[in-house]
């Protein structure tokens, strides 16, 4: 069965990553070789609401859907999550690894298990959560100084994404990295030297990517999306998915976060329940349909 590494993106903007095309290559590369496109989020936009609707497949907080590491845990899969938006404290996840939202309480306390957080450590030094304490609004603070911390931040979070795994050899491992929500939300988009900056954010984000995807097994996927994005059209984000039970098919229309979910179970083999709204965007991996999988 194949595993599936989430890569979330908060604000990110399809439209951008168009415009900047040429400058993100190994974007450009998954494009090539998987599926991407625009993808709707919920309305109203919340950031709490869509990354719980991307994690669960349906379209309110209100239903009571377990989130896909919980779903996958419960199925005997080894899940980490890391930064997930309202998992604060961090969850206990059986047999896996949990890691805190920025909204930390306990600075001192923020993985599950405990014993996790000194390997956290000793692999990125020492943690940082966010650009700025969470009693501080961080677009008040000197502009450098923020940049500065959204690179460190989502640079830690992309080495946890490896670690979980390659070293942990997790099933599935979930990140949220804030660094383009941070960076764009400093910056005043009228003025070309700041569309640089983001632009520059975007480049970065673009390497560690490709970082990523050269020490991933033949066996995993790797999906990568916004919940929304940060410009004028907010309702719209961005996805992009490659890798193992992955067909190449360009560009696809009309896709939303719920068919998220069900798009790694599908991917992963595992049934999907039927309170789950959307529909996968690959289809059942042969030795699924020969077991009698119909997830698709």
């Amino acid at each position: 069965m194949s595993r599936v590494v989430v890569v979330g993106l908060e604000g990110l903007d399809p439209n951008l990553v168009v415009l900047w095309s040429n400058e993100l290559p190994n974007l450009m590369r998954i494009h090539s070789q998987g599926i991407w496109g625009k993808i709707q989020s919920t309305e109203p936009l919340s950031m709490l609401q869509s990354w719980t609707s991307a994690q669960t497949g349906c379209s309110t907080v209100a239903i009571k859907a377990d989130p896909l590491f919980r779903l996958l845990s419960k199925r005997g899969k080894k899940v980490a999550i890391v930064s997930v938006p309202g998992f604060s404290p961090p969850p206990y996840v059986p047999g896996g690894y949990s890691v805190s939202c920025s909204i930390t309480p306990d600075l001192k306390n923020y993985t599950s298990p405990a014993s996790l957080k000194n390997e956290i450590e000793q692999l990125v030094g020492e943690y940082t959560f966010d650009v700025s304490l969470p009693d501080v609004d961080y677009r008040k603070i000197d502009k450098n100084t923020v940049l500065q911390y959204a690179y460190k931040m989502d640079n830690q979070r992309f080495e946890l994404l490896k670690h979980f795994i390659n070293k942990k050899q997790c099933d599935y491992v979930f990140a949220v990295l804030m660094g383009v929500n941070r960076v764009a939300g400093i910056l005043d988009a009228d003025k070309t030297e700041n569309q640089n900056v983001l632009k520059e954010y975007y480049v970065f984000i673009d390497q560690k990517l490709g970082e990523l995807y050269e020490v991933l097994n033949d066996d995993t996927a790797l999906l990568v999306h916004s919940n929304y994005n940060d410009g004028n059209n907010g309702i719209y984000g961005y996805f992009s998915l490659v890798g193992s039970g992955v067909q190449t098919g360009g560009e696809k229309q009309d896709v939303t976060l719920l068919d998220l979910a069900p798009t790694v179970l599908t991917i992963m083999g595992e049934e999907i329940p039927g309170e789950i709204e959307g529909k996968p965007l690959v289809k059942p991996q042969e030795n699924d349909l020969e077991s009698g999988f119909l997830g698709y």
